[in-house]
This record gives C-alpha cells, sequence and structure tokens, in this order.
C-alpha cells in the first residue's frame, strides 16, 4: 500500500525535482509536493500547509541548502530536511547536519531516499512523541492545579512544623480566612483549644509514619466550631525538602447525629432508673378502693391521687385524656371483665404541667368464677412521653440526615437504615432489614481487615476508617465509616450505630491527583530536554530535572539556592530577564538562542519554551531548556562556508551565461564580494614579456589601492616577490591568516582598508600561470582548510570557464541562439518564456509576449537579393536589442522577432511600451549598402495571465493576434477573448464586402487640393466610401486592409479609377475647371503585370486628356525599385502623372528618387502635425521640399488643418497642400458644387 507524503521540494530545476518524485514513488511512496526555488516561496510555502518533509537541492543560484535550513528553523517547524546534492562534500555534509539537516544524499545515490525519508519520518513522528509529553507534562500541572481548586474537599501542604504552604480554593470558604492570611498561618492556629495540645503528636505521626488521618476540630474566622476529618500524607518536593499534603473534608453535621445519639440513649437510661410505678385496685362496679407505691417512688401516686380518690370511678374525675370515646371502649373493655394494659391517662399536675399515667389491669374472680373487681398497677410515663418526642424528633432527623446511618444488633444484623443510605447504596430499608452489611463488600478489602474492625467493635470500642463498597448496581463507591456500640448499664451491647460518609468523590480525586502527580514526576524526571521550575517573584529556582541538572553541572541541592540571574553570563542577562517577563506574560511562546552559564563559567545556548504554573503554592515559571549550542556552532561555521558556497554558486551561474573573459573576471569580484563577503577581491593576468601581473577586474577596492602591491613576478626584482609572485611562480596558493603578523610592511595599506587575512589564487591553465584572484577577509584565520578546499574548487571553475569559454560561445550558438541576428532562438526562447511564466506565477505577476513581423521582406529579399534580406534582419534585430533587454528577445521565424516584456501592469503599459520599442527601432530608415530602406512591423500581443497561463498557450494566442494585425493592417494588435469572434466579423464582412461591390453600393469622395499662394483648387484626391444599407457611411479604415489581404482591392481599385475618370469627364461635361484627379494605388495593384493594360482600358473609357493623377505609396516603390521604375514609366506613357504619397516614411535613397518618372511628392501627415513643436520634424519638411524642388518636383502637404501651418509651408515654398483647413472629402454633389462656386470667384 503507498504512504501518503506531503513534501515540499526546493529545487530550481524541474527535471531534478521530477528524478526525485519518481524515486519515492518507485519506493512506496504517496506524493504530494510543491517546488520552491527562493527563500520567500519557501516560507509562504510552509505557512500554506503542514507538509511532512523538505527536500533541498544544496547548490542553486542565489539560494543554497543551508538558506533553506536556515529558513525552516525560522519557521518553528520540526520536520525532517534532506539535502540533496551532486558536489557536496563529506565535511560539509556533516556540518550541515549538525546545523539541523536530518540527513544528505549524493545524486549518484539518489535511490536511497526513499528509505532515507521513511527513516527520517519515523524518527519526527517519535520527536513529535517527545514534544507531546513534554506538552502533556504542562497539561497535567495545569490539570493537576485545577483538580486541586477546583475539588469541594479542603487541599492544602504544610511543612513539617505545620507552616501552611498552599491552600485551594475550597479551604478559604470552608475556613473564612483570604488565602493570604492562610499561608501566614501555622495549622495549629486552626484548631479549637484542646486540639493544639495534641498537634505535636500529629507532627510525630506523620514524621514516622509517612501518613496521618482522623477528626479534628477547628474554628473558623468567624468564631464557630467545625469539625474536620482528615487524610495527610508526607511528600518530597524539590530536594529533600519534606510537605505534609493533605485532604479534608467537613465532618460537623455526621459529629453532631453522633452526639444527638449519645445524649439521647443517656436520657433513656435515666428515665429507666428513674421510673416510678403504682398499685391499685378497684370494686365490681369500679369504683377505686385501694392505692399504694414503692418506697421510692411516689410521684406517680401524688399524681394520681389528683386524679381519681378512693370510692370514684376514672371517668368520674376531669382527666385532659382520653376523650369520650376511649372512654367508651375502656368502660366495654371493664365491663366484659377482660385484662388491659397500657391504658394512658392525662392531667395537669400541681405545678400546672401536663403529666401522663399509664394503667394496667387484670380482671380478679373468687373461687367460684364470680367477678370481685380488678386490681392493676400504673406507671407515671410523662419522661417517657417527652423522650419519645425526643427520639421522634431525632428520628426525623437522622432520616433527613445527609450522612448514611445504620443501626444494628449485636450480631450485626440490620434494624435500621436512613434514606441517606437507601440513596448511597441503591438499597431499600426492605431489601436490607436483617441482613448483615457484609452483603455490600466489594473485595477490596481483606479477610483480616474486617476480622480487625469486628474485634475492635465487638470489644465496645469505636472504629474510624475507610472502606470501598459496592453499590446494588454493581458500582463500586468509597465510605468513611465511624462505628459505636451502644452500652446498656452493665456494659453489654445493645446495639451498633454507623455512621457513613460517601467519599468516592474525594477518592476519585486523590486518585486523579496521585496519578497526575506520578505522571507529572515520570515526565519531569525522565524528559530530555531540562526543565526547571522558577519562583515568579524572587526569580529562584525551585525545581530541576536531572537533564538540567546534567547541563549546569549542578548538585540537586545546589539547583535550589541559585536563580536566573546565576544561569545566565552578566553581558546577556538582560536579554535573558526580558525573556523570562514576555515568557511569563505570554507574548512569546519560546525564546530562542539565549546564552546560558554552567557552574564552571563555560557557556552554551539554549531555546527556552516556558510556561506559567503553580508550584507548592507559589506562582512559577516552567521552562524546558534546549542545548543547541552544537547547532549554533555548526550554523557559524557553515555560515562562513556558506560566504564560499555562494560565490561557488554564483560562479556556477556566471559560467553559464557569460561568454567574454573580461566580463568573467568581473563579474567573479563582484560575487565574491557582493555574495561571498569579500571585502576586496580582484583579478590580475599575467604579463609575460613586462614579467608582471596586471590587474584586470576588481571589486571593493580602486587602482590606488592596487598600485601599491607587488605586481612582480621576477626573481631577481629589486623590491622582491610578494604574494602575488609566488602565487604565479609556485602555482599554489599563498595565504596569509594574519595580515599584521605575517605581512607587516608589504601589507599595511590592506590592514588600513579592515583586511585582516587575504590568499592569492593563481589561475593555472595547461599548467601555466596565467593570472591570479585576489580576495581578502575581514576575519583573522578565515582561510582554513575547508574554505581553501572550496576556494581552489572555486579557482577550478574558473580555469574550466577560461579554458572552455569559445567552446560555450560555438555551442551556445548551435543551440540556442540565432546565427544570423546573435539573438536566442526559439529554443531558447521558449525555454525563457517558460521559466518567466513559472516565475510569475510564483510572483503573481504580469507578463507580455510580442510576436513581431518586418513587413515586405519577402519583397525585399526578391527584389534586392536575399543578401540585403539578412542585413536588414541583422540590423533589426541589433535595434530591437537596444530599444528591449536582449535576453528577453528571440528571432522565432524567418521575418519574426518576439519579445518578452515582464514586469507590465496591463494593456496601456504593454501598449506604451511597444510604441516606444518602434519608435527606436523603426523610425530612422535603414541603410542597406547603397539602398535606404523605411520598414515596420505588425506585432501580436498575448498577456500572461489572461491570455493563457501556459508558454505554449501564449505563444499560439500571440501568432493568433499577429496574423489578425496582418489581417486588418493593425500596427498592433492584442490578442482577446473575443478574437475568434472578430475572425467570424471578418468573414462576413468579406462578404459584405464582395456583395457591396457587386451591388455598387461604393462611392467616391473627393478633397481638394490648393495652391498655398492663391488658395485657389489645384486638384482633387479621390477616396472611397462605402455607403451600407446596414451600416451607413463606412470610412476606408474599416475595409481597405480587408480587401488588401483577401484581394478584393483589385477589383476594388479597378472600379475606383473608372469611376474617377467618369466623375472628371462629367465635370468637362459641365463646363467646369475639371481638376486632376489623383487615384490611390494599393501595392496589390502595382505588383500585378496586367497594371498598365488596366489602367490604359479604364483612361479610354474616359475623356482625353484622361485628368487623373496616381499615388503611389514610397515603400511600394522601393520593394521592387527596377520593376517598378519600368512600370511608372509606362504609366507616363499614357498621360497620367505619379505621386509619391507619404514621403519620409518609407526607405528611398536619393540615387532611386532621381531615376523615378514622378511628378510630385506628398509629405506624410505626421511630419505636418509635428513641426510646429519639433524642430527635427521642421526640418525634415524644409529638407523635402527642398529636394523635391531641386529635382524639379511639386510638393503637396497633406493634413494641413491649422492656418499656422499653412503660414510655415508658404514660408518653405510648398507648392500645395491638403487638409481639413480647406476642405473635408465631399461627396460628388458636393465638390461638383464647390467647382462651380470656385469657377464663379474667379471670372
Amino acid at each position: 500500500m503507498s504512504k501518503s507524503v506531503k513534501v515540499l521540494l526546493v529545487e530550481d530545476s524541474a527535471n531534478d525535482a521530477e528524478l526525485a518524485l519518481q524515486v519515492l514513488r518507485r519506493g512506496g511512496f504517496d506524493v504530494q509536493y510543491e517546488r520552491v526555488d527562493s527563500a520567500a516561496a519557501m516560507a509562504e510555502a510552509l505557512q500554506r500547509q503542514p507538509w511532512d518533509a523538505v527536500i533541498s537541492d544544496f547548490r542553486m543560484p542565489g539560494f543554497t541548502g543551508l538558506d533553506a535550513l536556515e529558513v525552516l528553523h525560522g519557521s518553528g517547524f520540526d520536520i525532517p530536511f534532506i539535502l540533496v546534492s551532486g558536489t557536496i562534500g563529506e565535511d560539509v555534509a556533516v556540518e550541515a547536519m549538525k546545523a539541523g539537516a536530518s540527513d544528505y544524499l549524493m545524486k549518484e545515490n539518489l535511490a536511497r531516499l526513499a528509505p532515507v525519508l521513511e527513516r527520517e519520518l519515523n524518527e519526527a513522528a517519535l520527536r513529535a512523541e517527545h514534544r507531546e509529553a513534554q506538552r502533556h507534562l504542562v497539561e497535567s500541572e495545569k490539570r493537576y492545579r485545577d483538580l486541586v481548586e477546583n475539588s469541594r474537599d479542603l487541599i492544602c501542604t504544610h511543612d513539617l512544623t505545620g507552616k501552611l504552604m498552599s491552600v485551594n480554593e475550597a479551604a478559604v470558604r470552608l475556613t473564612g480566612y483570604s488565602r493570604e492570611a492562610l499561608l501566614r498561618m501555622n495549622m495549629a492556629d486552626l484548631l479549637a483549644a484542646g486540639g493544639r495540645d495534641l498537634f505535636p503528636a500529629y507532627l510525630g505521626e506523620i514524621r514516622k509514619q509517612g501518613v496521618a488521618s482522623g477528626v479534628m476540630r477547628i474554628r473558623t474566622a468567624g468564631g464557630e466550631m467545625r469539625w474536620w476529618e482528615y487524610q495527610n500524607t508526607l511528600r518530597t518536593e524539590g530536594v529533600a525538602a519534606l510537605l505534609v499534603r493533605g485532604m479534608a473534608h467537613d465532618v460537623t453535621e455526621r459529629k453532631q447525629a453522633e452526639e444527638a445519639l449519645r445524649v439521647s440513649e443517656a436520657r433513656f437510661r435515666a428515665l429507666t432508673e428513674m421510673s416510678s410505678d403504682f398499685y391499685w385496685e378497684s370494686d365490681v362496679a369500679h369504683r377505686l378502693t385501694m392505692r399504694g407505691s414503692a418506697d421510692e417512688k411516689v410521684s406517680a401516686v401524688s399524681v394520681f391521687r389528683q386524679g381519681a380518690q378512693i370510692g370514684q370511678r376514672r371517668w368520674e374525675v376531669p382527666y385532659l385524656s382520653p376523650d369520650e370515646a376511649a372512654w367508651q371502649a375502656h368502660r366495654a373493655v371493664l365491663d366484659a371483665h377482660q385484662p388491659f394494659r397500657d391504658f394512658e391517662l392525662s392531667r395537669l399536675g400541681a405545678d400546672g404541667s401536663e403529666r401522663h399515667i399509664a394503667i394496667s389491669g387484670d380482671p380478679l374472680f373468687d373461687d367460684s368464677g364470680a367477678f370481685k373487681g380488678y386490681r392493676g398497677v400504673g406507671t407515671d410515663i410523662t419522661e417517657r412521653r417527652r423522650a419519645e418526642g425526643e427520639l421522634r424528633r431525632l428520628a426525623l432527623a437522622v432520616r433527613q440526615s445527609g450522612t448514611g446511618i445504620v443501626i444494628t444488633d449485636p450480631a450485626g444484623a440490620i434494624e435500621f437504615v436512613n434514606p441517606k443510605f437507601e440513596a448511597m447504596t441503591g438499597y431499600a430499608f426492605s431489601e436490607v432489614k436483617g441482613k448483615n452489611p457484609r452483603f455490600l463488600k466489594s473485595g477490596a478489602q481483606s479477610r483480616e481487615f474486617y476480622r480487625d474492625l469486628w474485634e475492635t467493635i465487638t470489644a465496645g470500642k469505636e472504629w474510624e476508617g475507610e472502606i470501598q463498597n459496592r453499590k446494588k448496581t454493581g458500582e463500586p463507591y468509597w465510605e468513611r465509616q465511624h462505628i459505636s456500640p451502644v452500652l446498656d448499664g452493665s456494659g453489654r451491647i445493645l446495639h451498633f450505630i454507623a455512621v457513613k460518609d460517601d467519599i468516592t468523590e474525594r477518592k476519585r480525586a486523590e486518585n486523579a491527583l496521585r496519578a497526575s502527580e506520578e505522571e507529572l514526576r515520570t515526565i519531569f524526571d525522565g524528559a530530555l530536554d531540562g526543565i526547571l521550575v522558577a519562583d515568579v517573584e524572587s526569580r529562584r529556582f525551585l525545581k530541576g530535572n536531572p537533564a538540567i541538572r546534567r547541563m549546569l553541572g549542578y548538585t540537586p541541592e545546589e539547583i535550589t539556592r541559585i536563580g536566573v540571574p546565576d544561569i545566565h553570563p552578566a553581558h546577556a542577562l538582560p536579554r535573558a530577564i526580558e525573556q523570562f517577563e514576555r515568557l511569563l506574560r505570554g507574548t512569546i511562546p519560546i525564546a530562542a538562542d539565549i546564552p546560558v552559564m554552567r557552574k564552571d563559567g563555560s557557556v552554551f545556548y539554549a531555546d527556552i519554551n516556558a510556561a506559567p504554573i503553580r508550584f507548592g503554592g507559589r506562582q512559577a515559571l516552567l521552562g524546558m531548556f534546549r542545548d543547541v549550542s552544537e547547532r549554533r556552532q555548526a550554523y557559524e561555521k557553515i555560515k562562513r562556508l556558506n560566504r564560499v558556497y555562494a560565490v561557488l554558486s554564483g560562479i556556477d551561474a556566471l559560467i553559464i551565461r557569460v561568454s567574454d573573459r573580461m566580463e568573467l573576471y568581473r563579474e567573479v569580484c563582484r560575487i565574491a564580494v557582493d555574495l561571498g563577503g569579500f571585502p576586496i577581491a580582484w583579478i590580475g593576468e599575467v604579463d609575460r614579456e613586462a614579467m608582471r601581473v596586471n590587474p584586470v577586474a576588481w571589486h571593493g577596492t580602486d587602482e590606488r589601492f592596487l598600485g601599491r602591491i607587488r605586481m612582480s613576478i621576477r626573481e631577481d626584482a629589486p623590491e622582491g616577490i610578494g604574494v602575488v609572485g609566488r602565487a604565479v611562480i609556485e602555482r599554489v596558493p599563498v595565504i596569509a591568516n594574519d595580515i599584521e603578523r605575517e605581512l607587516p610592511g608589504p601589507a599595511k595599506h590592506a590592514t588600513e582598508r579592515g583586511a585582516r587575512s587575504l590568499v592569492v589564487l593563481p589561475l593555472v591553465v595547461s599548467g601555466e600561470g596565467t593570472g591570479v584572484l585576489h580576495l581578502y577577509s575581514d576575519v583573522p584565520g578565515f582561510f582554513d582548510a575547508e574554505e581553501m578546499k572550496l576556494l581552489v574548487e572555486l579557482r577550478d571553475d574558473i580555469v574550466f570557464a577560461l579554458d572552455h569559454i569559445e567552446k560555450a560561445k560555438k555551442l551556445e550558438f548551435l543551440a540556442y541562439y540565432d546565427p544570423l541576428t546573435g539573438l536566442a532562438n526559439r529554443s531558447l526562447f521558449d525555454e525563457r518564456l517558460s521559466r518567466n511564466v513559472h516565475a510569475a506565477h510564483g510572483g503573481r505577476r504580469k507578463l507580455a509576449l510580442v510576436l513581431a513581423d518586418v513587413e515586405r521582406l519577402k519583397a525585399i529579399n526578391d527584389s534586392l537579393g536575399r543578401q540585403t534580406g539578412d542585413e536588414l534582419l541583422r540590423q533589426v534585430a541589433r535595434r530591437l536589442a537596444r530599444a528591449a533587454d536582449p535576453v528577453d528577445i528571440a528571432r522565432t521565424g524567418g521575418d519574426q522577432f518576439a519579445i518578452l516584456l515582464l514586469q507590465i501592469k496591463g494593456r496601456t503599459d504593454v501598449g506604451r511600451a511597444i510604441e516606444q520599442i518602434w519608435r527606436d527601432c523603426f523610425a530612422q530608415p535603414f541603410q542597406l549598402s547603397d539602398t535606404e530602406l523605411r520598414v515596420s512591423a505588425k506585432a501580436g500581443i498575448a498577456l500572461f495571465p489572461s491570455d493563457g497561463i501556459h508558454a505554449e498557450t501564449l505563444f499560439a494566442n500571440a501568432e493568433a493576434a499577429l496574423q489578425y494585425a496582418r489581417q486588418t493592417g493593425e500596427r498592433h494588435q492584442f490578442h482577446t477573448r473575443k478574437l475568434t469572434e472578430r475572425v467570424a466579423e471578418q468573414l462576413t464582412l468579406e462578404n459584405r464586402l464582395r456583395q457591396a461591390l457587386e451591388r455598387d453600393e461604393f462611392v467616391l469622395h473627393y478633397q481638394p487640393k490648393v495652391d498655398l499662394d492663391t488658395r485657389r483648387i489645384a486638384g482633387v484626391e479621390a477616396l472611397m466610401r462605402w455607403q451600407s444599407p446596414e451600416r451607413g457611411l463606412v470610412l476606408p479604415g474599416q475595409f481597405i486592409a480587408l480587401m488588401e489581404s483577401t484581394g478584393l482591392i483589385q477589383e476594388a481599385g479597378r472600379w475606383a479609377l473608372a469611376k474617377a475618370i467618369q466623375d472628371h469627364s462629367r465635370w468637362v461635361a459641365l463646363g467646369l475647371p475639371a481638376p486632376f484627379v489623383a487615384v490611390n494605388v494599393s501595392p496589390i495593384q502595382l505588383r500585378r503585370r496586367d497594371f498598365v493594360a488596366n489602367l490604359q482600358e479604364a483612361i479610354a473609357a474616359g475623356a482625353t486628356p484622361p485628368g487623373i493623377d496616381l499615388e503611389i505609396t514610397e515603400s511600394i516603390i522601393m520593394l521592387d525599385v527596377e520593376g517598378n521604375i519600368e512600370k511608372l514609366k509606362a504609366i507616363r506613357g499614357l498621360g497620367v502623372s505619379i505621386a509619391i504619397d507619404d514621403f519620409g516614411t518609407g526607405y528611398s535613397s536619393l540615387g532611386y528618387l532621381a531615376k523615378l518618372p514622378v511628378q510630385s511628392l506628398k509629405i506624410d501627415r505626421s511630419f505636418i502635425i509635428a513641426m510646429l513643436d519639433d524642430p527635427d520634424a521642421a526640418t525634415l519638411v524644409r529638407t523635402i521640399i527642398s529636394l523635391a524642388h531641386s529635382l524639379r518636383l511639386k510638393v503637396v502637404a497633406e493634413g494641413v488643418e491649422t492656418e499656422a501651418q499653412a503660414k510655415l509651408l508658404r514660408l518653405l515654398r510648398c507648392d500645395e497642400m491638403q487638409g481639413y483647413l480647406f476642405s473635408q472629402p465631399l461627396p460628388m454633389a458636393e465638390i461638383t458644387a464647390m467647382l462651380r462656386q470656385s469657377m464663379a470667384a474667379h471670372t
């Protein structure tokens, strides 16, 4: 079965990460993982979810496995950390493990990863159990404290003099004293006067036996006397400190019930002894005939005398009782001559008190059987009645008592139980009457226990103790019994009375308390970490476990005589006390890296985890100490090594990307200072002719400093050979670990700059010293064996880079670079794009992918040759590289370039960036041999993450956007989710345009060109419009590009040419001064072989002369200069004038311009708009006008919108202008009307 595990992979290589995952899966693990390659990403991942383990590469650019280990320690998680490396040395690996790494693996032994991980997970589980035990220690103490504080019974501790050390809340409640007052008292202070004399005997018993129990009488703060039943035990607290821990509960009610029974029994005996009987006789008529009494018993007779007299019947005297019905019944008995017993009479005595008499009688008969009367006795039962009343009241109290009461006969048979007994046991009185209480036995007490109990009470002595019995339900319960024998006057046992208290809850509390203490003691003594309990007020230690005593070197007795100030060095004491207070307040869970001083004065470092507790009645702080000295020492050592590792890692990365030797030198020096922490680093090359070393790169210093170093490698040099010369000649590293001592004179300038040690590493290539790497450290003794091992490896890396730098260049170009432009090729760019997309995922950044197509490259190749096209691509690449970061640019196809824009916020940023790049790259013409060309490019743009979260998706969407830009003629096009919809719309538009051509829905509007001097119309330009039935008048910007991409421009161009000729003929027919009509020619039209023939056919259908001009853009002409010159000459032969449109935006040369058979130039509107604000634009306009006039060409300015523009153009001797200043494009009817007005104004 697979073992699920969650692993955080710290790895910059996705391939290496996948390899590790495969090994784990083969090892039976079901792995959930996340890969990170920076400290920030790792820290975030650790907080985002729990992990079972961290597996880290040791060496990554800008981030090492040791950095990852420090991040893990800083997070507070204790999970396995496994290092994996291909280059880590054994010594470094051991130091890394001392710093906290769980294990390390070489990459060639990666098969061991699964068993190593399983082992470390098991060990982590054991550590977690240990931490749980430590947590349980604190929780157990808290449960113990809660148990004590929440107990209804009084719980306290006192020392062997009786001084109270701790009390719980019940003690405060039961005594009426405050906790503070109690803690100032001796236990004897609470005892009633008689009990204090017995207190020394109690202390002697507790010392001797270790336990003591019994009942004591105490006086509360309010003066009330209460009885407590106690069970006290001698305990050991701390080292050699003996305390008595006791539990007591109030048994006052039980003692009062016992006392009431005793008093009642005494009264009963007294009444018996004081009994008063008398004798009486009556005749057949029931008249009293005689009465008498014993000599000493006269009270009843006197009472009787106050009643019936001799000769009277009883019912003839007024008695308080009985009532009439009782008298009638009594008389019926007498008349029936039946005996009677205890007939009661009552009347008031001489003192006015109520007296009660009970009489009994038997009938008298003579020998013949004749009734003679009655003879009987009487008894004064007044006191008995009073005793019975008291007994009834007592019985009620017994029945309502909160203490169980059982009365048995001398043999132990139950005669009475009260309701509390029934509630305690679950048995009803009817179920237990006559039984011996032994049926309640649970078996917890031995046979001997019960034999001693029985022998005690049958000897007439009281017995008190605790018994575990069993309820009717079978549930065991504890009771405390007090059994008293009831004796008659002769000492004979009449009854046993047992008074029972249910102490089950108390016993449970005692057991829980005992278990808690035992658990606390076991954890405390067995903990691996040191544990100290400190008094909050005095900061003295109250107790310490064996581990802390071993850590500090103190004996158990010594530990309790010291405190917090004694275990911290003086310099660290303020911080230690401040951390103590913060731990007490709970503002921090742990104090890390605290210096702790041993008894012998040596210092180690500890992490201290603490929690407030109550201990021996005091507020205390329990602190757990973990010795982290070894980890700290290892970390400090690794930190030093890490500086060199940082340099190694940086140089490893440097070797990959740097292809220039001098750049390598400069970067090595920079990395040594910036990453390695070396204050000064420099590299020198050996000049064999001058026999010296010349510094060629440095960082952290200047040439003035370097000029003071002896650089000669001549053994006979006057100034001698310094460390530099020795390193070159001997070809071994030269070390000075104490510059002041070893090089007091020559290196004084170094010590002035803070250097304390140095090393000179010779750069040996092919067995010859070719240079040196010179490093300074601000730490004396820095360059030990371990550092030198790494530095030699660093030196070898540099030598390797020098030896293979040319080969690396060739390999890099073959694998990753376009040989024509020197830019990255598609393969390298895909890697960079994927890496940046991955980084953007983690950093939640945006980026943009731009794909650009250089326009007309195929035509340039065809017309000017492949070499010219290649040179154009090289120049475009150089300009792109200057305009953007070369690392983010690639040539991905024949005429296609890719640009990656990082750190962008949105489309607006991207748009501005592209516009700036396009200006930097395409604003100026390209000089290709003797040809000057102007080109531009179309761009398709895809944004991450909105247009794709994978590199492949972004590239596909950017290509789709580029394709759309080609179709629409847009300069650049962003990919959108609606791009597909737009393509569909274009297809629909294409169909509508075809229908429009068929339905003759296109019209021509005409914009006048006017003479700048006279402001008269000198010509018009025909501009196509689409009069759509559904969309209204549609401007050419919305359909011309689509027509060109679909080829519809051929048919539309023929229509426009024919329509312009037709309209010109109409003006001529109307007798108007018909101006020449300029018609635009598209590149597709001009490239067709039959263009001239089609033009000739259209002209033949119109007036003679034809009256049209053709406007052809500069860039179109330059696509195939020689071929176009021939076509233009043929067009001129038809009587048609030719104008170069948008002049200034292409890349024509002066030589070609002179050869072109054109009659006019039209300056592009962008220059006209800018010329008033931009001196460069004004200069360009002036140059174009001057150039055109020198070639006898007419100049027309397009886009003139202000009078200021017109005035400046007139000053520059421009011939004509066209723009909204004079008129917008007008439909046929309106332009015709304007021509009429113009004719009228000038006739």
